[in-house]
């Protein structure tokens, strides 16, 4: 059975299907949404650091693409290679006057390199916790 929606005469309505919500067989599933948490598109300075494979301290820093309560994506000019394990801050404006910016900091694991196409950056498997106390 569909599903319906009311409208305000009370007349039932066929809900609209879209392809996000139509899903093949899974044996043909491909580019399976995995996330755990929602995803924000937001431009927000990063700065993070490293050890390389040599033992000497990296350091870097760029933008975030897109950010969620479990994972961040990092447009830069030098990625890390994926597998490295990254500490990451990440500054939030501050959303009242004269307040100073927030800092987002944790720890996570380069997941994705994307070098070649129009994007240059990296995907990074964190936990940002506590977010909740940052607007409070």
């Amino acid at each position: 059975m569909g599903s319906s929606i009311r409208g305000k005469s009370k007349q039932v309505l066929p809900a609209e299907v879209g392809p996000a919500s139509v899903q093949p067989p899974d044996s043909t599933v491909r580019n399976v949404e995995r996330r755990r948490a929602s995803r924000f598109q937001l431009r927000l300075p990063v700065v993070t650091h490293w050890t390389n494979d040599v033992g000497q301290m990296r350091y870097g820093g760029g933008f975030t693409k897109d950010i969620c309560l479990r994972g961040v994506f990092v447009v830069c000019s030098e990625p890390p290679p994926k597998g490295t394990i990254i500490a990451v801050a990440v500054a939030v404006p501050s959303v009242r006057s004269g307040s100073q910016e927030l800092q987002m900091q944790t720890v996570g694991t380069v997941v994705r390199v994307e070098q070649g196409g129009s994007t240059i950056g990296y995907a990074i498997d964190c936990e940002f916790g506590d977010i909740e106390n940052l607007v409070k």
